[in-house]
């Protein structure tokens, strides 16, 4: 079965988002909370594991700084995520934003005010849409934060980075097998402002923050801030 409806996150309520992958399942989506952290750190798990011969533990990755900072000490007061959830309440997947500083990045990491993603699927739920909709509810409820842009890292061999490109990421810096990406998130309602605008738009307000000037400047004047950890970083998970 393919999701064929989820209720959304949209920051401030519930809406009713129809995915393109047709399907019978509904599914609600709600935001994360303070409890929710052991299910987060199962994503992270999950994550981290997309390739069959992976098999970090719970514990090793607690154990291992660059990943366990993506979940330690959840939630921070910037911490902000979502849950997808079947009609019994059981969560069966999770995308959470968490903001890492240059001091300790993530595998994604672009600059201190880049919040980086995470995602996660229940295994026997890959492949119905779940990912999909995770990633399109989460960047609303950014949006809705008035967060500009967002981050993500992706092995290149997780069919996972043929979503997220699909979905408006693109590749800011390239590893031996991982790319970082970026999105830039348009404001709620410009784009229809704009057009129903018979003059043209102020440059200054009109468009939205491209990352790449400021992208680039972080990769410039911050060399070696990557972490040189094992490549089994924090991998969101496919989930189209």
């Amino acid at each position: 079965m393919l999701v064929k409806q989820v209720r959304k996150w949209n920051g401030i309520g519930r809406t009713d988002l129809v995915c393109e992958a047709p399907g019978v399942t509904d599914l609600d989506v709600r935001a994360a909370t303070p409890a929710d952290f052991d299910f987060l750190l199962d994503m992270l798990v999950e994550a981290v594991n997309w390739l069959p011969e992976r098999n970090w533990s719970r514990e090793q990755i607690l154990a291992n700084p660059a990943l366990a900072h993506y979940v330690a000490g959840w939630m921070q007061p910037t911490d902000f995520g979502l849950l997808a959830v079947d009609t019994a309440g059981r969560p069966v997947g999770a995308a959470w934003f968490r903001y890492l500083t240059a001091a300790d990045p993530g595998y994604g990491y672009v600059s201190d005010d880049v919040p980086e993603l995470t995602i996660g699927v229940v295994e026997n739920w890959r492949g119905r849409g779940v990912g999909r909709a995770l990633l399109r509810a989460v960047l609303d409820a950014a949006r809705a934060r008035g967060i500009s842009t967002v981050s993500l890292s992706v092995e290149r061999a997780n069919f996972a980075a043929r979503l997220y490109a699909a979905e408006g990421f693109r590749t800011v810096e390239s590893f031996e097998d991982a790319d970082t990406m970026v999105r830039t998130l348009r404001p709620p309602e410009r784009a229809n402002s704009r057009a129903r605008s018979t003059a043209p738009p102020a440059r200054s307000t009109a468009q939205p923050r491209a990352p790449s000037a400021s992208v680039d400047g972080v990769r410039r004047t911050m060399p070696g801030r990557r972490r040189q950890a094992p490549r089994q970083g924090p991998r969101p998970q496919p989930g189209g």
